[in-house]
C-alpha cells in the first residue's frame, strides 16, 4: 500500500470461512521502516507518552463518529498501515457477530505531534 525511502507497507486482504460462523474477512498488515527494518505497529507507531495516547485516542473517537459508527473507539489489537500521507488504522469490533474490520483514515499531518518517526538504530550491515 505504500514504499517510499521511509516506508513499506503491505496489506493482505482475504476471506475465510469458519464452522458454523460462515465467512469472515481476514486482514493483516506488516510495516517495515526502511532505516532499521524494524516492524511499525501501532504500539510504537505512537509515542509512549500521556500526551501522545490521549491525542490520538481523542483522533481515533472523532473519527468514529464521523463514520456514524459509535461515540467513542471500541476496539482491542488495532493495527495499521500506511498509504500515501495516511495512516489507516483498522480493527475487528468487539461485536462477536461482527465479520468486517473498521478502517479509521487518518492524515498523518492530523497526528505528527503523536507519531514516532525513529524505530531503532540503523544496521551496522
Amino acid at each position: 500500500t505504500k514504499m517510499d525511502e521511509n516506508i513499506l507497507s503491505v496489506l493482505f486482504i482475504g476471506r475465510g470461512t469458519i464452522i458454523d460462523y460462515g465467512n469472515i474477512e481476514i486482514k493483516h498488515s506488516i510495516n517495515l521502516d526502511i532505516a532499521s527494518t524494524n516492524e511499525i505497529v501501532y504500539d510504537n507507531f505512537i509515542k509512549n507518552t500521556e500526551e501522545a495516547k490521549e491525542g490520538i485516542t481523542k483522533v481515533l473517537n472523532q473519527k468514529v463518529k464521523e463514520k456514524g459508527i459509535g461515540e467513542v473507539l471500541e476496539a482491542e489489537g488495532i493495527r495499521i498501515y500506511f498509504k500515501a500521507d495516511e495512516v489507516i488504522f483498522y480493527y475487528m469490533p468487539l461485536d462477536d457477530s461482527a465479520k468486517e474490520f473498521v478502517e479509521l483514515i487518518v492524515p498523518i499531518e492530523e497526528i505528527k505531534e503523536f507519531i514516532n518517526t525513529d524505530f531503532g538504530e540503523i544496521p551496522a550491515s
